[in-house]
């Protein structure tokens, strides 16, 4: 005669095997939906089904519930490295912007994702527009504010040539 904790787990695989019949007899769509409802991501449930990444897409993109629509902009978080540039300012705006913002002000892609602690490669995406549109000799803000500092550039170099005349004559 089996004991109450055999006569137990017998019932309790009982039960699992329901279940999982009954997940399998489920459409897939509703498991997929489901899954991403409950928080998994979409590359977890490709995996998990064995499906591509674009039909889980394709099944989800709908859905405004999961983790995909839960996910906002990255922000620029507070650094030592702001703080001793003095751009506080940009804390908290999203990351993208910033980036922007510090390019149209003259600053190289390089020392952009020093400063913000992000990939090089983030920041030349988030400025590819930019760069494009100076390429093609569009009119920018910052097409205008280099102009000026071309200006300033040449007058300082006028400058430096009559220094030396001045040294030559003496």
């Amino acid at each position: 005669m089996p004991t109450k904790a055999q006569t137990k787990a017998a019932e309790s695989a009982d039960v699992e095997e329901q279940e999982d019949a009954d997940e399998a007899t489920k459409p897939a769509k509703q498991q997929i939906r489901e899954a991403f409802s409950a928080g998994k991501t979409r590359r977890e449930i490709a995996d998990e089904f064995q499906l591509s990444y674009q039909r889980v897409y394709q099944v989800t993109k709908d859905m405004t519930e999961g983790p995909a629509q839960a996910r906002t902009r990255v922000t620029v978080a507070e650094s030592e490295a702001l703080t001793k540039a003095g751009r506080e300012d940009l804390v908290g705006q999203p990351r993208v912007e910033a980036i922007r913002t510090l390019f149209d002000e003259g600053m190289k892609v390089g020392d952009i994702a020093r400063l913000l602690d992000c990939s090089y490669q983030v920041a030349f995406q988030a400025t590819r527009a930019q760069r494009a549109a100076i390429e093609n000799g569009e009119d920018t803000d910052e097409d205008e504010d280099s102009d000026t500092d071309a200006d300033a550039e040449l007058d300082e170099d006028e400058d430096e040539d009559e220094e030396d005349e001045d040294e030559d004559e003496e």
